[in-house]
């Protein structure tokens, strides 16, 4: 997938510091990417978003057919079409939802982590 994204630098003549100015994502984090040292999987979602509309399009034809959890590439597109009054509002609700379930969230981690090691 890195060679996507520096294919993608080289064809729009932009180069990481531009981007990272651009988008405000640390230059060492673009790097990282477009090296393919950081895996998409591991990329925040708002860094997803960034990149992926500085290239001019969205996060579905920037991962095109990369693997990602499910959950993941259906919270990436969610993210992706709210735009950004709608992400602040997301981020806002996730934010208050964590707060607000915050021992049930940790209930449910801790099942999936011991079903996780019964598995394993």
């Amino acid at each position: 997938m890195s060679g996507k994204i520096q294919k993608l630098f080289e064809e729009q003549d932009v180069n990481i510091s531009q981007m990272s100015r651009k988008t405000g994502i640390p230059y060492g984090t673009l790097y990282d990417i477009a090296i393919g040292k950081t895996s998409f999987d591991k990329i925040k979602i708002g860094a997803l978003s960034k990149i992926a509309h500085e290239f001019g399009m969205t996060v579905d034809e920037l991962i095109g057919d990369v693997e990602l959890d499910p959950d993941r590439y259906e919270l990436c597109q969610i993210y992706d079409a709210l735009g950004p009054t709608g992400r602040v509002a997301l981020i806002a609700c996730a934010r208050g939802l964590s707060d607000t379930f915050a021992g049930e969230i940790e209930d449910v981690l801790n099942q999936s982590r011991y079903e996780d090691e019964l598995n394993g």
